[in-house]
């Protein structure tokens, strides 16, 4: 599987190619022409437990249409399906119309840092969530404006819940 791989640490840098093979021993994973060994996967909706280069890895991950966020303390980044070469994305890929942003976990919304109607730049925090003694900040996968959103500061949410939709801009002509 081909991916394209981007961290909002470094906003206006290329996307780096990402392409994983199933092997053996688990998955290799080549990011930028460098190899590395993967084993392990969930251990709850929304988490991983994973070894890279036998090295312990654990990850948050959530779903934005076509794209997956994924997060490690500080560290962050979008993993977003290159097209086959068909131009067709794989059948299970929602695509990135649908603009819902769902929960990783099961967690408090600390903090709503938009509200409907906002115009929304990739990158930037659309609330923080509370999960695994550990705030998360859900961050706008795209440029674009809330359409909608379906919590409230201080509600508890549970895995897999939208939070928040967001539509594309139309540009003005």
């Amino acid at each position: 599987m081909k991916l394209q791989f981007r961290s909002p640490a470094v906003a206006d840098a290329p996307p780096s190619s990402l392409e994983v093979r199933r092997t053996d021993h688990g998955l290799e994973v080549v990011l930028d022409g460098h190899s590395h060994q993967v084993e392990g996967g969930f251990i709850a909706p929304g988490v991983l437990q994973l070894r890279i280069d036998g090295q312990p890895v654990r990850a948050i991950s959530a779903s934005f249409g076509a794209e997956r966020w994924v997060a490690r303390g500080t560290d962050r980044a979008w993993l977003q399906r290159v097209e086959t070469a068909t131009g067709r994305r794989s059948s299970h890929s929602s695509g990135p119309e649908s603009g819902e942003l769902t929960a990783a976990m099961p967690g408090l919304v600390l903090k709503l840092a938009v509200a409907e109607g906002d115009q929304v730049t990739r990158g930037q925090t659309l609330l923080i969530l509370e999960a695994m003694k550990m705030e998360h900040e859900l961050r706008a996968p795209r440029d674009g404006r809330v359409k909608r959103i379906t919590c409230t500061a201080g509600s508890m949410v549970s895995s897999g819940v939208p939070l928040i939709e967001l539509e594309a801009i139309e540009p003005v002509s």
